[in-house]
């Protein structure tokens, strides 16, 4: 090789290796298993943040939600109250579902009570249920302005007197002897199937709600002191009452409305008929 052949070889090495190369199409992977040439504009670029890529460069699905958490005793007597569940549906143990993240009543139609909640009705029996942390409105008998709150006393003082759980399977007379009342199937059905005290009678209790309402059982679901039946929105168009238990539920005081009365119609005090109980 003579020395201007060496010369011009010398030099396209140095360019080859130590010069700026003219302007290429970038190189972007587009998957696994193709690299394709795209031009890249002079502007800054976003990019979604979705997580790690997974091998076959797909998107990551998302992982189940936690399942609905429900505040229960076990058999130590230890309670469940959900916290910091994501969504808890309340219960007598939780009432408002203290320490969760969110509250549900996870009401369907069948939850409804087929007397007040018609086919007609059960849009406005479903906006009437409402749950926030703290504030339980799973119902269509407690009135607009209350929450469910624990019963009271429910269980026997010390002494075995007085309490719900001893008094409830009792009869009871009104103060003027003029009338008598008996909870129906008090064991069975104390507690409805949200987990809810309740007590149950037999329609009718007075003649003001016998024409719309017949012989049915009426279990009206209980907050604090109180139990209610169809003191909500449908109690405008339908009977309705109130039975509120005195401090050791040897007695109550019932109050029937007629519907749509904002004041009751009948009022009747009521007390055990056990020696016994109170």
């Amino acid at each position: 090789m003579n020395i201007k052949m060496l010369c011009v070889a010398f030099f396209l090495g140095v360019v080859g290796c130590g010069s700026e190369p003219p302007s290429t199409p970038m190189m972007v992977d587009a998957g696994p298993n193709a690299d394709v040439p795209v031009t890249t504009p002079d502007v800054p670029v976003i990019v979604a943040d979705n997580g790690p890529s997974t091998d076959n460069g797909t998107a990551p699905v998302d992982a189940e939600a936690p399942p609905v958490c429900i505040p229960t005793i076990h058999d130590d007597g230890s309670r469940d109250l959900c916290n910091g569940a994501t969504m808890c549906q309340p219960s007598l143990v939780n009432p408002t579902c203290t320490g969760a993240m969110a509250c549900d009543c996870g009401m369907t139609a069948a939850d409804m009570p087929s007397s007040i909640c018609t086919p007609a009705t059960m849009p406005s029996c479903m906006t009437a249920v409402s749950c926030t942390v703290g504030h339980n409105h799973c119902s269509v008998h407690l009135p607009t302005a209350v929450d469910y709150a624990e019963f009271t006393m429910l269980a026997p003082s010390p002494l075995r007197h007085g309490g719900l759980q001893n008094t409830g399977r009792e009869r009871w007379i009104s103060t003027d002897g003029m009338s008598e009342l008996q909870f129906v199937n008090f064991s069975r059905p104390l507690y409805n199937t949200r987990g809810f005290l309740q007590v149950c009678v037999q329609m009718p209790l007075d003649q003001t709600i016998t024409a719309s309402t017949g012989n049915i059982v009426a279990c009206a679901p209980c907050s604090g002191h109180t139990c209610y039946w169809n003191r909500g929105p449908a109690s405008s168009s339908t009977p309705s009452f109130e039975i509120d238990f005195s401090e050791d539920a040897c007695g109550f005081r019932l109050s029937i409305f007629r519907a749509g009365a904002a004041t009751p119609d009948s009022v009747r005090d009521m007390v055990s008929m056990s020696p016994t109980s109170c």
